[in-house]
């Protein structure tokens, strides 16, 4: 997948100002992302909502955004992310803020968290 990168977006962990961002976010040209499936889309939409509960970054996002998360949700030949719902998504949202000490958030962290809550499940079910 390619995209661009927006400095100083919140959404990557950086600060900038927010109009600015939204301007830099609203140019990049949406026909550089690969096509997402609806799930992806979903999952991403979800950790967008949960994150503007804990972030003023992440109220409002573009397009481009949700297709750039959602390219990092999608299932690929070299990894399935198809166990990763909208769930387990918001709920590895909601524990990253809750025990965040700087405030950051990445895409990895919704991956890293929502991975550790889904082996906790499978361990209490026993599977």
């Amino acid at each position: 997948m390619t995209h661009q990168r927006v400095p100083g977006s919140p959404i990557f962990g950086q600060r900038a100002d927010a109009d600015a961002w939204a301007t830099a976010a609203n140019s990049c040209p949406l026909n550089t992302f690969t096509p997402i499936s609806d799930h992806a889309r979903a999952v991403a939409v979800a950790v967008f909502r949960a994150a503007a509960v804990w972030k003023y970054g992440f109220w409002a996002p573009t397009e481009a955004h949700i297709l750039a998360w959602g390219g990092l949700f999608d299932s690929s030949p070299r990894r399935d992310m198809s166990w990763l719902t909208v769930d387990l998504a918001e709920r590895a949202v909601t524990e990253h803020f809750r025990t965040s000490v700087t405030g950051w958030f990445l895409p990895a962290d919704v991956l890293r968290g929502a991975a550790l809550l889904r082996l906790e499940q499978e361990a209490q079910r026993g599977t």
